[in-house]
């Protein structure tokens, strides 16, 4: 009889309409991706032969020169930082997160500064925030290149904000880094899809790309992609497992780099229009199903805060107390049964993320919410 690890160790199952935050759990898993893990775990093979391969394989299928399959994007920026201060250099690699006589900062602008960036000074490395809060001259990102620096950090992520609005153009950001001799590392963790961003970025130069693999993949939670030049590429698996240098922390077993190798397999050939379609309806079915609702409007909103291509529904409160409403009408809707996690954003608002809803759970939601919002209990 077939165990229900979630019912023995008592934890709810929850409707997801967060997206594929870390905290829900990521993304599901396709069968495909699941079968292929269960294959790999029937086995033993040598670790750096199949990062190898599954790279090359990555590589191939993406369009790209090289790939390495790591611990997910937060430990894609520190491998991206840590050999772009090394190069392939097996004994500066081993000395790391000690960078004497290397150059260890990292520029980046100030309006993309975030909370993973504080993995940069993990691999050794510094940075340096360049820009104002809205906005980066080209000047300011010429003046602050030095002797020390290592590369240019640029992040599609920024909560609130159109990355390429608040900061340079990525482009002319690759455009001055390389007129410097620098390499130029992104930070695409979540901009899957479209399909085509998994090479659009080396295209425009990028020395490397980092992605996760939990997200718009579906491949393991804890894997991701660094993707670009063979060299940089190289000095990653130097520093990765089994090797025993500083990536040794971020490990990636047989079973996830097999898993996310047929995670980018399937979504290849995924029929995204046909997704996004389904994504569309069930927006739209909840922003009418809440229309009539007392005390809130609902709406179809795209793309998403960091620029997502997909749609949400969003929720506005009205009144003087909207603010507290908002936060009881979150707090009541993971009391609901099945819990239904969502997120507050800006200051009186909802959005609900349908990427992760299964079929039906739309519904549900609109049920929940229809009969909590009009009845808070804001003590």
């Amino acid at each position: 009889m077939r165990v229900d690890w979630y019912d023995r160790l008592q934890v709810e199952k929850v409707i997801n309409g967060l997206g594929t935050s870390t905290g829900a759990g990521g993304g599901l898993m396709p069968p495909e991706v699941r079968e292929a893990m269960e294959d790999a775990a029937g086995s033993y093979v040598r670790l750096e032969e199949l990062q190898k391969q599954a790279g090359k394989y990555i590589a191939e299928l993406t369009n790209n020169e090289a790939c390495y399959v790591c611990a997910g994007s937060s430990s894609g920026l520190l491998f991206a930082a840590a050999v772009c201060m090394t190069g392939n250099d097996p004994g500066k690699i081993r000395r790391l997160p000690d960078t004497t006589g290397m150059p260890d900062e990292f520029i980046i602008h100030r309006t993309h500064v975030n909370v993973y960036t504080r993995i940069i000074p993990i691999s050794g490395g510094k940075l340096t925030e360049v820009g104002y809060a809205r906005g980066t001259a080209p000047w300011q990102l010429e003046d602050a290149i030095t002797e020390d620096t290592a590369a240019i950090l640029y992040i599609f992520y920024r909560q609130g904000w159109r990355v390429e609005e608040s900061a340079l153009s990525l482009p002319e950001t690759i455009r001055i880094a390389h007129r410097h001799d620098l390499p130029v590392i992104v930070d695409a963790a979540g901009q899957l899809p479209p399909k085509e961003n998994l090479w659009k970025f080396t295209d425009m130069g990028a020395d490397l790309v980092v992605f996760s693999g939990g997200k718009g993949l579906k491949g393991p939670q804890s894997s991701g992609l660094i993707l670009g030049r063979p060299d940089l590429i190289e000095a990653c698996r130097e520093l990765g497992p089994p090797n025993h240098n500083l990536g040794r922390a971020c490990k990636v077993p047989k079973e996830e780099i097999v898993g996310l190798t047929a995670a980018v397999e399937r979504y290849l050939k995924l029929d995204l229009d046909a997704e996004m379609a389904r994504i569309d309806q069930m927006v739209r079915n909840m922003a009418d199903g809440l229309s009539e609702v007392e005390g809130l409007n609902a709406y179809r909103r795209m793309p998403g805060d960091s620029g997502e291509p997909y749609p949400f529904c969003e929720l506005r409160m009205h009144g003087e107390d909207s603010a507290e409403r908002r936060d009881a009408l979150v707090s009541a809707l993971q009391r609901w049964d099945p819990p239904i996690l969502v997120s507050s954003i800006l200051r009186d608002r909802i959005s609900i993320n349908a990427l992760t809803l299964s079929a039906g759970e739309d519904e549900v939601v609109v049920r929940a919410i229809a009969e909590m919002a009009p009845n808070l209990d804001l003590q």
